[in-house]
């Protein structure tokens, strides 16, 4: 169902026929809050986007027919205009998704959804939460993860898991 806020697939679709056919990945912070064993960017001076720097680049996205907006970082989240940004992006047309370690909490996944934020997937690396706070170096991060899971059905945000093919998860 299509709300204000929330652009149905029949609407996605059609402008897909229009020619609306790219996807941009767009790396809003290098901050995190995780140190995982497969990515450096916890060793690097945290930088971010301006939020200025963030609706130029959605405008320039809306204006060469780009479809999809896709949130990432570091850990998108901790972004401290990440809310506005996927906003102004959904008031352009664009859809929304983003991909998060699961640490955010409930209202600012909440506003995420009510901005506009029209998928978010959740890195879960393991079904062991004591391989998954290994390979994250985060204390409880499947607990958060599983709760932000199910956080994100309960107030009907489309989700899915996201799983990293690393190899202690290949060998398991």
């Amino acid at each position: 169902k299509e709300t204000p806020s929330m652009p149905s697939f029949r609407k996605i679709f059609a402008r897909y026929l229009q020619g609306y056919q790219r996807t941009a990945v767009f790396a809003l912070t290098s901050r995190c809050n995780c140190k995982c064993l497969m990515c450096n960017m916890h060793r690097k001076v945290p930088e971010e986007i301006s939020l200025e720097d963030a609706l130029h680049v959605l405008d320039a996205l809306a204006k060469n027919r780009f479809l999809v907006a896709y949130f990432t970082g570091g850990e998108p989240t901790l972004h401290p205009n990440v809310v506005d940004i996927v906003s102004y992006a959904e008031k352009l047309g664009l859809v929304a998704t983003m991909t998060t370690n699961g640490t955010a909490g409930k209202s600012l996944l909440k506003n995420l959804k009510d901005a506009g934020l029209y998928l978010l997937s959740v890195s879960l690396d393991h079904w062991d939460p004591v391989v998954c706070e290994k390979i994250r170096n985060h204390r409880d991060i499947f607990a958060k993860q599983v709760e932000t899971l199910r956080y994100l059905k309960e107030i009907r945000l489309r989700t899915y898991a996201l799983a990293y093919l690393n190899p202690i998860l290949i060998h398991d």
